[in-house]
Formats: structure tokens, C-alpha cells, sequence
């Protein structure tokens, strides 16, 4: 028999229940003979778990149990976690390690979403591409803009700053990103009036390109902030 109570089974099964995955897609196991009070296991990616158990932790709870106290601490450990692949937390209830459970989904969904290999990969050749055209399109790169080029190049980072605003409402980006490319676009205006043209657009596309890895978080939001990425170059 499970150590913990049907009425608490039912609580986490319940959780499991988030509109994104059902209980079918977890493997699930409530012990009675360990110290896991319940194990939960992602089928399809099976290094996606949580653990909820009974621990003694710290030094007040291994002395309170030495004088006769055996109630024991409850420790969730989640993979992925808040920020790290691993992490374990404390909690004083049951309720709190089962409120959990609805953080550790999120973060699934965002590892299978926003995976680092996929954005990353697009954002790696976004780069390649610009350089290439880079050295391709850019005339007499050792020479300094004039003065209409420079109003040119202004007026298509304004736009490229408008669309982050936008695109910004639209995914949810956080404004923290968001004020990163943006001043990574004001310094780039800057700079036109300082860097010759060839070293003025690798240095420029570098500049943005790293700010908008923040932001690029799904597929129709790199579309569109790497296509006026382009632009620049026309």
C-alpha cells in the first residue's frame, strides 16, 4: 500500500492534468517501502522527472530527531528545474511539493519548445549568413559612410527597434531582453559615425544578433526579427 493517503494520489493526478500533457504521458509510481513518497517520470523523455520524499534535512531535523522527534522534512526533485537541469527544494507541506508539480511541467515545456540546440543552430547560421553577405554586398568596406548612408542605416534600425517593440507585445518577450537589443541597436547608431563600413556591419550584426538571442524563442518570432536583420544589408 502507497504511504501516501488516495486523496493525495488524486491531487497529484489531478496536476498532471495541465491541458498541455495528461496522465497518460507519466510514468508514475507511489512506493511503501522508501523514502519517495511518489516518482514521476516524462515516457517520452525519460530524463524529465520529479521526486517528491521524506528527508531529514539540516542539522535541526537530524537533533530533533535524536531526541525522539522522527517527523521528517519533504523534498521535491525536479528535472528540468527553475534554472538548472537538477534541483532539489524543501518544503514544510504536502500541499507546497504538489504545487510544484505545474512549475516542473512549464519547464518541460519549455526545454521541448525552446530547446538551446534548436534556437542556438538557427541563430549560429543567421550569423553565417550575414557575414557572407557581408562580404559579398558591402562596397569599398575600408570607407566611411556619408552622410545620406548614415540617415539610410538610422532609419533601418528604427525600424528594426519598432519591430522588437511590437514583437515584444506579441511573445510575451521579457522587457529585460527587450532593453538589451535595443541598446545594442542605439550603439550600433553610434557607430556609424565612427567605424568604416565593413567593420561597422559584422560589428553591428554581432551586436544585435547576441541581443536577440534572449528573444528568439520561437520559430515566428526569429523569422521576423532576422529577416529585418537582413534588411540592413539592402
Amino acid at each position: 500500500m502507497p504511504k501516501l493517503r488516495n486523496t493525495i494520489i488524486n491531487e497529484i493526478l489531478q496536476n498532471l492534468k495541465n491541458g498541455d500533457f495528461c496522465v497518460e504521458d507519466f510514468e508514475i509510481k507511489f512506493p511503501d517501502d522508501s523514502s519517495t513518497l511518489a516518482s514521476i517520470t516524462f515516457v517520452a523523455y525519460p530524463k524529465y522527472c520529479f521526486e517528491i520524499s521524506e528527508e531529514h534535512n539540516g542539522f535541526l531535523a537530524v537533533a530533533s530527531a535524536m531526541a525522539g522527534n522522527v517527523k521528517k522534512g519533504l523534498q521535491t526533485i525536479e528535472q528540468p528545474g527553475e534554472y538548472k537541469n537538477f534541483e532539489k527544494r524543501n518544503h514544510e507541506s504536502i500541499d507546497s511539493c504538489i504545487s510544484r508539480i505545474s512549475h516542473w511541467l512549464k519547464n518541460i515545456r519549455e526545454d521541448l519548445l525552446f530547446s538551446k540546440h534548436s534556437a542556438q543552430g538557427e541563430v549560429d547560421e543567421l550569423t553565417e549568413n550575414l557575414r557572407k553577405q557581408i562580404n559579398e554586398n558591402v562596397k569599398n568596406p575600408e570607407s566611411f559612410f556619408d552622410e545620406k548612408e548614415k540617415e539610410a542605416i538610422k532609419n533601418k534600425l528604427d525600424e528594426l527597434q519598432e519591430k522588437v517593440r511590437e514583437l515584444e507585445k506579441r511573445f510575451n518577450f521579457p522587457e529585460s531582453e527587450t532593453k538589451k537589443v535595443e541598446a545594442a541597436i542605439e550603439k550600433c547608431k553610434n557607430d556609424v559615425n565612427v567605424y568604416p563600413k565593413g567593420v561597422w556591419y559584422k560589428t553591428a550584426g554581432n551586436k544585435v544578433i547576441n541581443a536577440l538571442k534572449g528573444v528568439l524563442k520561437t520559430k515566428e518570432g526569429r523569422e521576423a526579427l532576422l529577416e529585418m536583420m537582413k534588411k540592413l544589408l539592402n
